[in-house]
């Protein structure tokens, strides 16, 4: 299940993400990705408005990872988010979406 796909669930359904625990994590990790794989904190929010997103910090079950402004156009590889937090990750998003059933 990909954040697109939820994103546009959530839409459909006049649900709001930006409330759930790991939105703003994902938001971040997603753009990164979907781009440069270079952490970015400035998001856009309106048109023509940009703003500094602020640090982002997500508990799983063998640590805790915090993206903090001071990573602004640090490389995200797996030394900043291992693939077993990516998957738990996934999994932290589809049960999010069970609840919003």
């Amino acid at each position: 299940m990909s954040f697109e796909l939820i994103k546009d669930y959530a839409g459909k359904t006049n649900q709001q993400l930006k409330w759930l625990y790991w939105y703003w994590f994902v938001r971040l990790v997603r753009n990164s990705l979907s781009h440069n794989f270079k952490l970015d904190f400035i998001i856009k929010h309106g048109k023509n408005k940009w703003q500094k997103m602020p640090s982002q910090r997500l508990e799983f079950s063998n640590r805790q990872i915090e993206l903090d402004q001071s990573m602004q156009w640090q490389d995200l590889d797996f030394s900043v988010l291992p693939v077993a937090c990516i998957f738990e990750l996934r999994e932290m998003m589809r049960k999010s979406v069970d609840e919003l059933n």
